[in-house]
């Protein structure tokens, strides 16, 4: 099996200690990484603590570390070291502009002072430093830093002078968890995810475009959008390189990144409700998973992955205008509240015409 967190087999190698440590799983043995040569830009370790052990400190550190202005911590960080632990989480914060933020954590579970320090790098050296000094048992959040992927910056983490973490902005959605998404330790899903999950912000194609899987424009210009078959006024631009989606169209591009290939007859959201998508419960529902309103829309849903009781999906929607640069852009790709979609047991709400599907073979 190839590394799950290379963009494509062949093209990205892998670092070996990159499979185990950020596969996505909990507890999940590090696959082999295909007999690539390591890769350079990425190198740090991981051992994955207890599940009874690490639910509880989290928990702790959700209630300690959000009073700081840091984010809540939960078991969906990526954990970098084993003692003390290291956590790092990323969030896409600008459209287009390729930024993200970079959220750390310390929790200092041994009998010494640890320092943990952050740093980002640009082409013309170290735009940021942090410290952050943990006591004997103390939970800190760190300074999160801006990365971005146009200044070809490089994020680094060190635990008392000794680098853990380097992973270049480009490569933050494959190297890193989103501090949103709860994943997996399924493979498949995982890679699915990743692959949505670096596709945020990109613009929305609606209607039957060629280009709603996710191929570039043709000249930059995309079709007139449709909103669920309403015909908007305007054509919007496709930013350069950037690559559009319907919402079927994303869920379709997904899992063909991750090795499912839909014939094209599942490629709808009518497709989706029916078989041989499964039909789930609330009580089943997982990351990966589709809320699916037939003829209309379907979302994926991501999970709590940040613990503070509010669950998220991922869909590529007309509902979120953008405008960079005096350009007029529709920022399809999104995370957004699955509260739109489910109550807080994960069923669909009353009367919204959704149902959840599981994609098959997954």
């Amino acid at each position: 099996m190839h590394c799950g967190l290379g963009r494509d087999a062949g093209r990205r190698p892998c670092h070996a200690s990159v499979c185990g440590a950020f596969g996505g799983g909990r507890g999940v043995a590090a696959p082999s990484c295909g007999g690539h040569a390591p890769a350079v830009r990425v190198s740090f370790t991981n051992r994955r603590l207890g599940m009874k052990f690490r639910t509880a400190l989290f928990a702790f550190l959700l209630s300690l570390v959000v009073a700081m202005s840091a984010p809540p911590a939960s078991a969906d960080w990526s954990t970098v070291t084993a003692s003390p632990m290291t956590l790092v989480c990323y969030e896409k914060v600008d459209a287009y502009g390729g930024l993200y933020l970079m959220r750390n954590a310390i929790a200092n579970n041994t009998g010494l002072t640890q320092t943990m320090r952050t740093e980002v790098y640009g082409p013309n050296g170290l735009n940021f430093a942090a410290d952050t000094v943990a006591a004997p048992g103390a939970l800190l959040g760190g300074q999160a830093p801006y990365v971005s992927i146009y200044w070809n910056d490089m994020f680094h983490m060190r635990l008392n002078g000794a680098q853990i973490l380097q992973v270049y902005a480009g490569d933050t959605p494959w190297y890193l968890n989103h501090c949103l998404v709860r994943y997996t330790g399924n493979w498949t899903i995982d890679r699915a995810l990743r692959f949505g999950l670096s596709q945020l912000d990109g613009p929305y194609v609606g209607g039957a475009s060629p280009y709603r899987f996710g191929a570039p424009g043709n000249g930059g210009t995309y079709q007139q959008l449709d909103k669920y078959g309403n015909p908007l006024q305007k054509k919007y631009l496709s930013p350069l390189g950037a690559r559009g989606y319907d919402c079927s169209g994303l869920v379709t591009a997904m899992y063909r990144n991750a090795g499912l290939y839909f014939p094209d007859a599942w490629t709808s959201s009518a497709a989706m409700y029916g078989a041989p998508f499964v039909s789930i419960t609330a009580a089943q529902l997982r990351p990966g998973d589709l809320i699916v309103k037939p003829n209309a829309h379907v979302a994926i849903y991501l999970g709590d992955g940040n613990g503070d009781g509010v669950a998220s999906v991922l869909e590529a929607t007309p509902s979120s205008p953008n405008v960079p640069e005096g350009q007029v852009f529709v920022k399809g790709v999104v995370i957004s509240p699955a509260t739109k979609y489910l109550t807080a047991s994960g069923a669909p709400i009353a009367g919204n015409g959704y149902v959840l599907r599981r994609v098959p073979g997954v």
